[in-house]
């Protein structure tokens, strides 16, 4: 059973985030999959246009986002799950229904001591 996490604690949830690509992430929604939160966010610099990121380009802003935006997050709501996975999006799209127009990447982590841990999948 998945949930959407409403009323999500603290403004660094609500606000656009700066990351080391250069794009902007949009907290688009949080969702509760188990002991799994997932943070699906906006990127539409990774559209599928000539000069748009690819994956290479993002990698660094994955950590960045489990750092700056999932960890405060979670700590304001006092949860501790043990997974978290950052997911980016070019638009916005309905989870787990496959659209081929959309261009997502993910990455997992474990969390430990208030800590990001790279999680490969």
């Amino acid at each position: 059973v998945i949930s959407v996490l409403m009323g999500l604690a603290g403004s660094v949830a609500m606000a656009d985030t700066g990351v080391p690509s250069g794009q902007i992430a949009t907290l688009s929604e949080t969702l509760i999959d188990g002991d799994t939160v997932r943070f699906r966010f906006l990127t539409p610099a990774i559209a599928p246009v000539a000069d748009g990121l690819n994956y290479t380009d993002v990698e660094g802003d994955f950590m960045a986002l489990c750092h700056d935006v999932a960890l405060p997050v979670l700590a304001d709501l006092q949860m501790q799950p043990s997974s978290v996975v950052i997911s980016m999006m070019s638009a916005p799209t309905e989870f787990g229904v496959a659209n081929p127009e959309v261009i997502q990447f993910f990455e997992g982590f474990i969390i430990e001591n208030n800590a990001c841990i790279w999680e490969q999948f």
